[in-house]
């Protein structure tokens, strides 16, 4: 990174890794922080999905070509419980369900995305 906070011209890596200090972690940790860009896209691919499972085709989130691409060239990808970036596991995902049956089943509500 520049002093202005860009990404410099020769990294391209869209990770950075730093120092974070949270309760549950040791301190002096280095974690992997994904981008913010790509964590948005990630979020809209996996809401998509759910949408999918929810309503079928009668869904109406749709995910973008842009997210898509930026995804697979940034080496992202997604299974039931984790997000990847070339393999290493970046994001848990915590799945949450309604309280109440609707047209008799459970709708899935957004996840949550906590840093591994």
């Amino acid at each position: 990174m520049d002093q202005q906070g860009r990404p410099d011209q020769n990294s391209g890596n869209l990770t950075e890794e730093t120092e974070q200090t949270t309760p549950g972690r040791k301190a002096g940790r280095k974690v992997k922080i994904m981008n913010k860009q790509l964590k948005d896209a990630a979020t809209r691919v996996l809401l998509a999905k759910i949408d999918r499972q929810n309503y079928g085709m009668f869904g109406n989130v749709k995910v973008s070509a842009r997210d898509q691409m930026d995804l697979r060239n940034a080496g992202i990808t997604s299974d039931d419980n984790y997000i990847y970036e070339h393999g290493a596991k970046v994001y848990k995902i915590n799945r949450r369900y309604a309280a109440k049956k609707v047209d008799g089943m459970y709708k899935q509500l957004k996840p949550q995305l906590e840093p591994m």
